[in-house]
């Protein structure tokens, strides 16, 4: 999977005039919050990578990799397909 692929579908005009909750974070809080998650999450998983090789090893990376996945899919049905039931 290229990196960044769930970046390339970005909210746009149609997700600001969404009906949302008054308690919605502002806009600015979601790139600095899913920078910091995604830091955390390559971190970890290169210390699993960097660990002795075992079922659990491999199980955790590849859980990862369909984290990464379905998470880049989301991107693309919500903001990408404008699909906000599906997303």
């Amino acid at each position: 999977m290229p990196p960044r692929l769930g970046a390339r579908f970005r909210p746009d005009g149609w997700y600001r005039e969404l009906s949302k909750p008054s308690w919605t974070p502002p806009n600015i809080a979601f790139p600095i919050a899913w920078g910091i998650l995604y830091l955390l999450m390559a971190i970890v998983a290169w210390r699993i990578y960097m660990a002795d090789d075992s079922v659990w090893r491999s199980a955790s990376l590849a859980a990862y990799a369909l984290q990464l996945m379905v998470n880049a899919a989301w991107s693309w049905l919500f903001f990408g397909r404008k699909q906000t039931v599906v997303g």
